[in-house]
């Protein structure tokens, strides 16, 4: 484990350049060596920014398996509520037929007071309520 550590902080630190007594510096001159030096430290840069990518991809990509097993969760437990839904729908179908009528003998009615209250209003709704009944009429 010590060794780990110790490589992780001579890799991480940015003072690491060509030992003097290597065969490169012997054979390169100083101004070549004091480049290469600034190319090394470049380069650990660009790992280092390189190995945080790939961590933040890494950790991105967790999530978003997370998310997407919640989605799926949520889209099975949806399914199955309109499975369910369909099934009551189909038995009230009859019921809902008599409500709508129901529905609509009480609007007529609302409408007949309203239209009692003022001429005006009473003239002009006529005209509508003639205009629905031509329309039910016609999709009958």
């Amino acid at each position: 484990m010590g060794d780990i550590l110790s490589y992780l902080k001579e890799f991480f630190s940015f003072t690491t350049s060509l030992p003097p007594d290597s065969t490169l510096a012997k054979i390169l001159p100083p101004e070549m060596v004091s480049g290469v030096n600034s190319l090394f430290i470049i380069f650990k840069a660009l790992g280092i920014v390189f190995f945080v990518y790939i961590l933040i991809l890494i950790i991105q990509s967790f999530f978003n398996i997370r998310r997407n097993i919640r989605i799926n969760r949520m889209y099975h437990k949806v399914n199955d509520i309109e499975k369910k839904i369909d099934v009551l729908i189909g038995k009230e179908k009859s019921k809902e037929k008599n409500k709508k009528a129901k529905i609509d003998e009480i609007t007529e009615k609302v409408e007949e007071k309203h239209e009692k209250k003022s001429f005006l209003k009473g003239l002009l709704k006529k005209n509508r309520k003639k205009e629905k009944k031509k329309n039910q009429s016609k999709s009958q």
